[in-house]
């Protein structure tokens, strides 16, 4: 169970949530709505191409992630992605149910 496949444990949610978020944009006026963005384009440069591009703001919202893969990398092994998305997961979970109690009714 994992958002990286579409079955997270409040997928539901997850998905409400992504409707209310702007192609592109932050959403300034909206905390809660914001941090989830934030969170899902993090989740998804980690899915896709191993956290290189949102290094520093995966680290602050994902502790531990991005010195999980980076200790991996500098010794030529491939990070145990099962593990990295399994602490990921865990804090999407709070970010969406932070989310979903302010802006799903």
């Amino acid at each position: 169970m994992s958002y990286a496949n579409g079955s997270g444990q409040y997928q539901e949610l997850a998905d409400r949530l992504q409707k209310l978020v702007p192609a592109q944009g932050s959403i300034k006026s909206n905390p809660t709505l914001e941090r989830f963005r934030i969170a899902c384009n993090n989740y998804y440069d980690v899915c896709n191409n191993g956290g290189g591009n949102r290094g520093r703001s995966i680290g602050k919202m994902f502790p531990g992630v991005m010195s999980h893969i980076d200790e991996r990398l500098r010794f030529r092994s491939t990070p145990n992605w099962d593990a990295v998305l399994e602490m990921m997961d865990g804090k999407m979970d709070e970010i969406i149910l932070a989310a979903a109690k302010k802006n799903l009714s």
